[in-house]
């Protein structure tokens, strides 16, 4: 997201803690037709690529990676897995 590019990903708990669809990546089910669907979306709608661009900025000015590790460091303290 930091370097301007659109995500697409999968569905998930695993990334949707994260990524919002529409707001800053694409989420799409794991179909190479449904894929290559979102990826031609994207690459034919400025307007939708401007917008997931600034909101991959804004999702990462809002974080560190010094502040997403300290929050793995402390779950796996906690030895909640």
């Amino acid at each position: 997201m930091a370097s301007g590019c659109t995500p697409i990903t999968n569905h998930g708990p695993n990334v949707e803690w994260l990524l919002k669809h529409n707001y800053n990546c694409v989420l799409t089910d794991t179909t190479p037709s449904t894929i290559s669907e979102s990826i031609e979306e994207t690459m034919n709608d400025y307007e939708l690529r401007k917008r997931i661009f600034n909101g991959g900025l804004e999702t990462v000015r809002t974080t560190s990676w010094e502040r997403e590790f300290d929050k793995v460091y402390d779950f796996m303290l906690r030895g909640e897995f």
